[in-house]
């Protein structure tokens, strides 16, 4: 039995996706793969047996303070080496990490292996949290009417309203706004959107709307699935229906390429879940998130 760990390289890709096939395979999981080299950065334990990979850890931070988690195991991995791996990887951690961090995880409710959870609780992981993963199935369901929206969704053009749109609409300083948006468009694999309702002239001589922007969201697309991400109004103009027009000018953007659109929500934020089944989202799947502090001394 081997133990090995490696900073991420565009190299380790072929790894990573055999890992991550297999996690599909055994899960219905996504096994974490560091987007680009010069922004989401990453490490990658593994618990190989003659050559073979039979249990990998990955660990992705964009800012060096919070590392996120997945972890997979071939059933052929003894429970043994598997806390091993895990013991192994948050020892080397704490050498490259410099400074205290959290460490993060995700475990879905599809996901029935009891010896992840007992994995966390061994060394210490708390529970913080609950998403509930919804989905639209845009090929057997049709949005509202779009015409006359007043809504219009563009691409942004201006990181700095970004930060600002993120910070009212999320409750957080600008300091987390900025490293936020920073991280997000950096990321080719995502695209950002302001919202801007559309008012109409008010004085009879003016011809002309207005824009006035009034939210975000973001858009993750890969293979037939768009994945909704940051969406949000800002708190002075909810509750007028814009977040509805909002949805169906997003659909819009979708080729019919895209057959379902989903979007991970907390469960505690019960306008936001009751908002998307208005829309017609299912909930499809339970996401518990656990957190440790790893303290560097």
């Amino acid at each position: 039995m081997r133990f090995t760990f490696t900073p991420y390289s565009e190299a380790l890709r072929p790894i990573y996706r055999q890992i991550q096939e297999a996690d599909r395979k055994q899960s219905s999981s996504e096994f974490s793969i560091p987007e680009t080299s010069e922004g989401e950065t990453g490490y990658l334990a593994l618990c190989k047996e003659k050559e073979q990979i039979v249990a990998a850890i990955s660990a992705v931070t964009y800012d060096q303070k919070q590392y996120f988690l997945s972890f997979w195991r071939d059933p052929a991995c003894a429970e043994t080496h598997y806390r091993i791996l895990y013991a192994f990887l948050e020892g080397r951690l704490r050498l490259v990490a410099g400074q205290s961090v959290i460490l993060s995880c995700y475990h879905s409710s599809q996901c029935k292996e009891d010896l992840f959870v007992a994995l966390l609780k061994r060394y210490r992981y708390t529970r913080t949290g609950e998403e509930t993963v919804m989905e639209w199935n845009r090929s057997a369901q049709k949005s509202s009417s779009a015409k006359n929206s007043r809504i219009l969704v563009k691409l942004y053009h201006d990181t700095s309203l970004l930060q600002k749109l993120y910070q009212s609409i999320f409750q957080t300083d600008k300091w987390n706004a900025a490293a936020y948006v920073d991280s997000v468009t950096k990321d080719s694999s995502l695209k950002m959107y302001v919202l801007y309702e559309i008012v109409p002239p008010v004085l009879p001589f003016k011809r002309s709307c207005s824009l006035k922007p009034v939210g975000m969201c973001g858009l993750h697309l890969e293979g037939k699935t768009a994945c909704l991400f940051s969406f949000g109004i800002l708190p002075e103009n909810r509750r007028q229906g814009l977040a509805l027009e909002a949805l169906d000018q997003i659909n819009l953007l979708l080729n019919t390429k895209y057959e379902k659109l989903l979007v991970q929500v907390s469960g505690t934020n019960e306008p936001a879940v009751s908002l998307y089944e208005t829309y017609g989202f299912q909930q499809t799947e339970h996401v518990d998130l656990y957190e440790k502090h790893l303290f560097i001394i």
